[in-house]
């Protein structure tokens, strides 16, 4: 299985913006003086990959179960939580459990790529 062209994007992204890595929410903004300072999960980050920013403080709008009622499906992945189908990331069965662990997204990109039919149930 290759991965899809909004898969790619969100491998890019977890490549391209670490420092906005957090654990145990899907993301939040916070407001800066001159900008925004973004945290969230790997999850999160497909958020906005996905859809695109956000447009208040909250990566899911308020509703924090925005991504787990429907983008995942966008992305391809088997559940809410990105489990992980005849494989595990580091001792983990689920990206969600992985990136509250502490597993760097360079880590995650790097598993996504070489293992995509554990990830994903489609390319897309």
């Amino acid at each position: 299985m290759e991965l899809g062209k909004v898969q790619k994007a969100w491998v890019s992204d977890l490549r391209k913006y670490p420092e906005r890595q957090n654990d145990g929410i899907l993301g939040k903004v916070i407001k800066l003086k001159d900008g925004y300072n973004i945290k969230c999960c790997c999850l999160g980050q497909a958020e906005i990959t996905i859809n695109g920013m956000p447009k208040g403080t909250s990566i899911c709008s308020g509703a924090s179960t925005f991504f787990l009622e429907g983008s995942y499906k966008q992305l391809g992945l088997h559940s809410m939580r990105g489990d992980l189908e005849g494989g595990l990331l580091e001792g983990y069965a689920s990206l969600a459990s992985a990136n509250d662990g502490g597993v760097t997204w360079e880590n995650i990109a790097n598993f996504i790529e070489k293992n995509p039919e554990v990830v994903f149930i489609k390319s897309l």
